[in-house]
């Protein structure tokens, strides 16, 4: 089953109260709003580009609303974690603590280097802006395409496939060895 989805809806958020989401036509590259960032930061500085965040992406909104409270049936096991929401140059610099995120580049790495279990030519969202700083309205992506990961920038108001993250609570049991559909990890308790 595969979960699309655009990561900032064109026009969304509004340009009267942010200064850093100034083409709201191609969406706007920021997670959350700059309140809701672990510190509070005045500003998300992305290169050159910096500027005031007052609204959410639709993608956000989304996944911590109608995905968790009617998808996920379960949701009681998931409980808060921190996830890294900063640009791809400098992952941990802006952080946020809540429900459900995307993957970041790190964790892309750290659990599937080699891009194996990604369908072909589909490309993935990450939580963080893409690598052409001072763009306020490109997101990395990345996807396998003949076997090879890449990873490109793309516009927020495109589509990509989305893949939440999230934290089980550490008295979740699991079934399962993960390794093919017919045995996939299920949560017992």
């Amino acid at each position: 089953d595969n979960l699309t989805g655009k990561y900032d809806i064109e026009n969304r958020r509004s340009t009267e109260n942010n200064s850093y989401c100034i083409n709201p036509s191609q969406g706007c590259n920021v997670w959350i709003r700059t309140s809701k960032m672990n510190g509070n930061p005045t500003e998300f500085i992305n290169g050159t580009h910096k500027g005031t965040v007052t609204e959410d992406s639709s993608l956000y909104t989304y996944l911590n609303g109608d995905y968790y409270n009617n998808i996920l049936h379960k949701n009681s096991n998931i409980i808060d974690g921190t996830f890294n929401i900063g640009t791809t140059a400098n992952l941990s610099l802006y952080t946020w603590t809540g429900k459900i995120c995307l993957i970041d580049q790190n964790e892309f790495f750290l659990a599937n280097s080699n891009g194996r279990y990604l369908n072909k030519d589909y490309n993935y969202w990450f939580s963080s802006p893409g690598l052409t700083l001072g763009n306020s309205s490109q997101v990395l992506r990345f996807g396998l395409y003949d076997n090879t990961v890449l990873f490109t920038n793309t516009y927020a108001n495109k589509y990509g496939g989305v893949r939440p993250v999230l934290y089980l609570s550490p008295s979740v049991t699991l079934s399962g060895s993960g390794t093919n559909d017919e045995n996939i990890y299920r949560i017992v308790s």
